[in-house]
């Protein structure tokens, strides 16, 4: 057999040239190279395909990946191999480059030269994870795993693709709306409203970045949709993020196409005395299990990547330090009135708070105008280029002064 000639000591084999039936299936510990041929366009492959030379055996120190075809225009594949993270989330594969060994259990070192790295880096910049191919590969992928239609937890639990990267892709701002697609004979469509109501929900919250959000959807869906308002301020816990609230479930907060998106209507109605879903979602909850599971479903999500990522939050910003958040999180979560990402350029002062944001990677030919020497001296000092008696930096040292 040809394995047995290339694996022994003596065999006169020294390589075996497959298509495909290599992938999976096959056990041959001894394999201590592995010479590409051909394009290899699926992560899965991919990682099947390195994997036939991960095998721990004796006197194997290492095994040696030769790439002949130009595997590096899909090099993103190489962390997310040697991780075993399939989550697709950018910032997580970009986050195994840096870190390397010290996120790998074990004895096992890896190390990425900076051109590496480099090269790495502009593939995944490059790379577009929410394709409809790409999403329906994984999902089949997973759902073969557990035998059933995956929630939007599993995908997480089973460390499968991120659900954010579902959501990524414009025709899916919510996981029934990918059903539709993936599950054409088996799926039941929700209506138009209850998907924009669904896709608020998911795009505004299922990050999980702040969970007050979430503690009210979940407090209305535990009481026949309408709580007290004495409740409601419980779970707020203070007035800047009542109002924040108020503003967001009102519709208030956002631009004109997102409140279009979101169905133009408020998704809470706030009386002196209570707080509850409008009638419309109400109807919708107590007739259709359906809507109300994806709900559900949008809620344990929530949690979930609450519980991962954002549980060290600083207290003054709510946010966690090097996480990553748009202007529109910044606005949401300083408890800003108003969804200001497009008028919010290197720095705003508003409720006290004052966000500065640095273009840390300017082009070459970036005018000299806007050219500002913006960065980081040492962790503590970065450098100014407003007067110091300028009306806002003086209102900023006031507000300092008061925090303190």
């Amino acid at each position: 057999m040809a394995i047995d000639r290339l694996t022994r000591i003596d065999g006169d084999l020294d390589y075996l040239i497959t298509v495909d039936i290599f992938n999976e299936g096959i056990d041959i510990p001894e394999i201590n190279q592995i010479v590409m041929l051909r394009p290899t366009q699926s992560v899965i492959v991919f990682v099947q395909q390195f994997g036939r030379g991960l095998r721990k055996e004796n006197n194997k120190d290492y095994v040696v990946i030769l790439d002949f075809i130009g595997n590096y225009d899909n090099n993103f594949f190489i962390p997310i191999a040697l991780s075993g993270d399939k989550t697709y989330n950018k910032n997580t594969i970009k986050e195994f480059l840096i870190e390397g060994t010290s996120s790998l259990p074990g004895a096992s070192t890896i190390d990425f030269d900076e051109i590496s790295k480099e090269r790495i880096y502009q593939s995944i910049n490059k790379q577009n994870f929410s394709t409809i191919k790409h999403l329906q590969e994984q999902y089949s992928h997973l759902k073969n795993k557990i035998g059933k239609t995956p929630k939007l937890i599993d995908f997480i639990n089973y460390n499968s693709i991120e659900p954010q990267v579902i959501f990524d892709h414009k025709d899916f701002s919510n996981y029934s709306l990918f059903l539709e697609r993936v599950e054409k004979k088996n799926h039941i469509p929700l209506s138009t409203y209850e998907n924009q109501v669904l896709t608020f929900f998911t795009l505004e919250f299922s990050n999980g970045m702040r969970l007050e959000e979430i503690y009210l959807i979940e407090s209305l869906m535990k009481n026949n949709c309408s709580i007290s308002m004495e409740r409601y301020k419980e779970i707020c816990k203070d007035k800047n993020i009542e109002r924040s609230l108020k503003r967001i479930f009102t519709l208030e907060f956002f631009v004109k196409t997102d409140i279009k998106k979101y169905g133009s209507i408020p998704i809470i109605d706030f009386s002196d005395y209570k707080v509850s879903f409008n009638s419309k979602i109400y109807k919708s909850i107590m007739t259709n299990s359906v809507f109300k599971d994806h709900i559900q479903q949008v809620i344990y999500l929530a949690k979930l990547n609450y519980a991962n990522k954002y549980t060290n939050t600083i207290k003054s910003s709510n946010m966690v330090l090097f996480e990553k958040y748009t202007k529109k999180d910044m606005c949401r979560l300083f408890n800003w009135d108003n969804d200001e990402k497009g008028t919010v350029y290197g720095y705003r002062f508003k409720h006290n708070t004052f966000p500065i944001y640095v273009t840390y990677h300017k082009k070459e030919d970036i005018s000299d105008s806007i050219n500002y020497k913006d960065y980081f001296i040492n962790p503590q000092i970065f450098p100014g280029r407003q007067n110091l008696v300028e009306p806002l930096i003086q209102r900023m040292f006031v507000s300092l002064r008061k925090v303190k």
